[in-house]
C-alpha cells in the first residue's frame, strides 16, 4: 500500500511539472530594436557649437516597432 501511494504520488508530481513546463518563442519572433551606438562621447564642445547627435534606430524583427516614449539621460 506505501509503494502504490509513493508511486502514485511520483506520477502526479512528473505530471503535474509537465503541465507548468514553458516554451520558449523562437528568436526574432515580433518586433526587436536595433540601435547602430549606445553611447555617444562629446569630448570637448565649444561654447554656443551645435550639440547634435544622430542615433540610427532600426526594427531588425518581423512585426511593427511602436516606440511610445523616448527620454534622453542627461
Amino acid at each position: 500500500m506505501k509503494n502504490l501511494f509513493s508511486i502514485s504520488l511520483l506520477i502526479v508530481a512528473m505530471l503535474g511539472f509537465n503541465s507548468f513546463a514553458q516554451v520558449g518563442q523562437p528568436v526574432g519572433n515580433g518586433p526587436e530594436i536595433t540601435v547602430d551606438k549606445d553611447l555617444h562621447d562629446y569630448g570637448t564642445i565649444e561654447f554656443a557649437s551645435d550639440g547634435t547627435c544622430v542615433f540610427t534606430v532600426t526594427n531588425t524583427g518581423n512585426a511593427p516597432l511602436i516606440i511610445s516614449f523616448c527620454k534622453g539621460s542627461c
